[in-house]
């Protein structure tokens, strides 16, 4: 169970607004050079703007009734020709009956479409058939489900590692108790690599994901490169896909890169009213004293990600923009327009 406290999961509850479950699908699917994508959605918010975003910093954000548009919590599901299925982040984590919360994020009721429930009714999967999960980083709501794979390797990055078992982060606990028994057993995997290189996670059962560094939300965020190509597609560019974890949250952040949500890491010390601020305690001695940590470092992650995945002609796949959480992205010399992907 995650660690935070009653009040702050009280005050998380009432800014999320449960959206009908029959105005949404838990599952949509894409395809990419003979790679099965299944964008899984566990639960989907109409949000107050003042959860996300301090109310004075960005006056312009686009509202419906007050509120920002839907917001899913989610989990990518990758699926590869070999049979391999890797889980791209751990979602917000099973029901706990007896004390009415998800084992991983506050959200105010119980999830219509449980991971275990998604995979086992639309796919026949259960999941002992998971083989990776590839954590993008260690919020609640992206590693709820982690215990619950027997049979899988956990990968992260290893700053991201770092940071979430510092004494001083407010996740500690929860991160330690999720992912040391993992370490213990020889499931864990942590990645090196900076933000120039693409990291491979297994370079013989999954070739064609690998990680980017995408620092700025935490220090240790990832996103997923997959790349697919057929036998008959030999001659043509590979296709490719980048799961952008939480280095966007809402769509309005591809058009506006500058928006930075209160959750991002790099900005505490900018922000006073937040109880995580005091930085000389939250941030490792290594953040404190690195020029490239700072209020706008996931700003200019978000660019050069936007940058990439327009350039690749990529599909942007999100845990949390609205459904279908999926679409694509241009770059007109660096303004940013994004166009959700047309789904049967």
């Amino acid at each position: 169970m995650t660690s935070l406290p009653n009040e702050v999961y009280e005050r998380i509850k009432s800014k999320l607004h449960p959206s009908p479950p029959d105005s949404w699908q838990p599952l949509t699917r894409a395809s990419l050079g003979g790679i099965q994508i299944l964008n899984l959605t566990e639960a989907c918010y109409e949000v107050d703007p003042d959860f996300p975003f301090h109310p004075d910093s960005h006056p312009n954000l686009p509202l419906k009734d007050g509120r920002l548009s839907l917001m899913r919590f989610g989990i990518c599901l990758v699926r590869l020709p070999t049979g391999t299925n890797v889980l791209l982040d751990a979602g917000v984590g099973p029901w706990i009956e007896e004390v009415e919360k998800c084992s991983g994020h506050p959200v105010p009721e119980k999830p219509p479409h449980a991971l275990d429930k998604i995979l086992q009714e639309e796919l026949g999967l259960s999941l002992e058939d998971i083989h990776f999960v590839v954590h993008s980083h260690c919020h609640g709501d992206h590693v709820g489900w982690v215990g619950s794979f027997p049979n899988a390797v956990h990968v992260l990055h290893s700053k991201e590692y770092e940071f979430a078992t510092y004494s001083g982060c407010p996740w500690k606990q929860d991160a330690v108790d999720r992912f040391e028994p993992l370490k213990e057993q020889g499931r864990l995997r942590l990645l090196d690599g900076d933000d120039d290189n693409n990291i491979p996670i297994d370079e013989e059962k999954c070739p064609q994901l690998t990680a980017v560094l995408c620092a700025g939300h935490t220090p240790g965020h990832i996103a997923v490169r997959i790349e697919g190509k057929t036998a008959e597609d030999e001659d043509m560019p590979p296709q490719v896909a980048f799961y952008i974890g939480d280095a966007m949250h809402f769509a309005h952040q591809v058009l506006d890169p500058d928006l930075v949500p209160l959750f991002d890491c790099c900005a505490w010390k900018s922000r006073p009213f937040l109880p995580m601020s005091n930085v000389e305690t939250t941030w490792m001695p290594a953040l404190r004293n690195n020029s490239k940590w700072h209020a706008t470092t996931s700003c200019e992650a978000r660019r050069k990600l936007l940058k990439r995945i327009a350039a690749e002609d990529a599909l942007l796949i999100s845990p949390h923009f609205s459904p279908p959480g999926m679409g694509t992205v241009e770059d007109a010399g660096g303004q940013f327009t994004y166009m959700a992907a047309a789904i049967e």
